[in-house]
């Protein structure tokens, strides 16, 4: 799973810094089935701060809940 960890920070690295107006970006995979857990964070918590973009940090996911609700479509 190494391997997969590398690959998956390097792509929201990527997507991160294709894009001029993205500050940065935050990602978290549960996979039971798999005995998968990771996360990731590229870039920075907003432009005039600079100050990196972690895993920690806290994420609102308010305006998520109508994405959230339509996930088990998709299974």
């Amino acid at each position: 799973m190494y391997y997969l960890t590398i690959a998956l920070q390097s792509l929201l690295h990527g997507v991160v810094h294709s894009a001029d107006n993205i500050p940065g970006a935050m990602l978290h995979i549960e996979a039971p089935r798999f005995e998968f857990s990771w996360g990731g964070a590229s870039g920075v918590t907003d432009f005039s701060s600079a100050t990196p973009l972690t895993p920690k940090h806290p994420v609102r996911v308010s305006w998520l809940k109508a994405a959230l609700r339509s996930l088990p479509v998709f299974r």
